[in-house]
């Protein structure tokens, strides 16, 4: 008994600390202009075995929804994400080590797949530290 009571102090304990989320997974994350907020929240799909996945939503400063994407990104491994200066929205999926870019095109969010052909640069920070340190 006094064994349990010490691993359920330790877990209570650890449980309790904050660890700061990292620059590439911020939820909720506001747009450098102010007007959008981004979150990348683990949804489950009730019509796919219930599987969880990522799921890119950007909603205005009132929290009304603007976009909420539908891609499958799987929940139970990587994906980061974050803004860059023109209010485009970066995601890295550590599954595949593909690249999207969200963008306002004809008055609407669109999710484009990112090649590094395109005139578009993402952010430094997308990258988790492991794949920026062997691109060196």
């Amino acid at each position: 008994m006094r064994y349990l009571m010490i691993i359920f102090a330790a877990l209570v304990i650890n449980g309790c600390s904050t660890v700061p989320p990292k620059p590439n997974q911020r939820n909720p994350s506001t747009s450098p202009s102010g007007k959008f907020v981004l979150t990348v929240p683990i949804e489950r799909d009730p019509t796919d075995r219930n599987l969880p996945f990522w799921r890119v939503t950007i909603s205005d400063t009132t929290g009304k929804l603007l976009y909420k994407d539908d891609s499958k990104f799987i929940g139970t491994l990587n994906v980061y994400w974050c803004w860059d200066s023109a209010d485009r929205v970066w995601l890295y999926n550590s599954d595949d080590g593909a690249m999207y870019v969200w963008q306002v095109l004809d008055s609407q969010w669109q999710r484009l797949p990112f090649t590094v052909a395109e005139p578009l640069k993402p952010p430094d920070e997308l990258l988790p530290d492991y794949e920026r340190n062997r691109n060196k």
